[in-house]
């Protein structure tokens, strides 16, 4: 969906760090809580662990661990540390330590969770979506991992807008039922 997308996205030099969308279902998922998104911005600092999921990467220097019975990549879900926060229009955390997303991770979530488990039975809040991820000249993944982080002026002013536009129920917004706490 063509509006659904921030309309920062690709304008300006630090553009691309507003990469995120929005998209509207057209009926409820029923059994399910869904995600929030961190609003409050302070409670992410620079060694807040971020727990990430995706067909990424565990450490640098490494490509997708693949299933050598099928090729294809393996689901993976592990910690990075936050290394640099959002600064004024540059829309992005960066990871310091940790697991690392790889390409085609993008838009997939990373979380701040109140678990300390892989499992994220706990609560927890997405603090950005995956947006890329460094690499050498080769291609091969050397970190860090790049997050557009939900927890700006910018994201949640577009979050706003967009859902008043839609019609649309976002939890820690306007909507609070069936909503994962944290």
């Amino acid at each position: 969906m063509e509006d659904g997308k921030h309309p920062s996205w690709g304008q300006r030099k630090n553009g691309v760090s507003a990469d995120f969308s929005l998209c509207h279902l057209s009926e409820s998922i029923d059994d399910i809580l869904y995600e929030t998104p961190l609003i409050n911005p302070n409670q992410l600092t620079t060694s807040s662990k971020l727990l990430m999921a995706g067909y990424g990467c565990k450490t640098a220097n490494m490509q997708p661990s693949v299933d050598p019975a099928t090729g294809k990549p393996i689901f993976q879900i592990g910690f990075a540390t936050v290394a640099s926060l959002p600064q004024g229009e540059y829309l992005y955390i960066v990871t310091g330590t940790g697991a690392l997303i790889c390409p085609g991770d993008s838009g997939g979530a990373a979380y701040l969770s109140t678990s300390s488990g892989l499992d994220a039975v706990g609560g927890r809040r997405i603090v950005a979506v995956n947006s890329r991820v460094g690499t050498d000249t080769n291609k091969n993944v050397i970190g860090p991992s790049y997050l557009s982080s939900v927890a700006t002026p910018s994201a949640s002013d577009f979050i706003k807008k967009w859902s008043n536009d839609h019609g649309a129920a976002v939890c820690g917004y306007n909507q609070a039922s069936k909503c994962r706490s944290f």
